[in-house]
């Protein structure tokens, strides 16, 4: 895919960011690009409110490599949710990439993060493959 000068620049200086946020994750072009382009959409045409819900996870940093934290989802929607680490401590970064697993009344699900915002002990992320929602999507339907 060709892009103009100024995209082409941006779309380098978001691979940097990403390979030294999370330098294992061995990301290419094409991701980023799937990636800019799913939460773009999702952000312009948001219509999943989030909702608010309680379930035990497993939150995993990929940089370094083993590092986990038990944690709770607080709040879920079809592009992403909230989660509190147990211990209260929250020293994620804005861009990192994690991975989550999570109970949602029995049903194990693992999703690929991105962190959106730390807001307290509150950590919102956005899905990093928002076309791998459909178990999410089925999950609210029935809440």
């Amino acid at each position: 895919m060709q892009f103009g000068t100024y995209l082409e620049k941006r779309l380098q200086e978001a691979l940097r960011f990403l390979r030294q946020r999370n330098p294992d994750l061995g990301w290419g072009r094409d991701e980023v690009i799937r990636l800019a382009v799913g939460y773009g959409l999702n952000a312009l045409f948001r219509s999943a409110p989030r909702v608010s819900v309680s379930y035990p996870a497993t939150v995993w940093r990929l940089y370094p490599a083993g590092a986990y934290y038990k944690a709770k989802v607080t709040d879920l929607s079809i592009t992403g949710l909230g989660f509190a680490v147990a211990d209260g401590r929250t020293s994620f970064k804005r861009g990192e990439i994690l991975l989550i697993e999570f109970n949602a009344h029995g049903s194990i699900m693992q999703k690929a993060l991105l962190v959106r915002r730390v807001t307290g002990t509150v950590v919102g992320c956005a899905f990093v493959d928002p076309e791998e929602t459909k178990d999410v999507e089925s999950l609210l339907s029935n809440l």
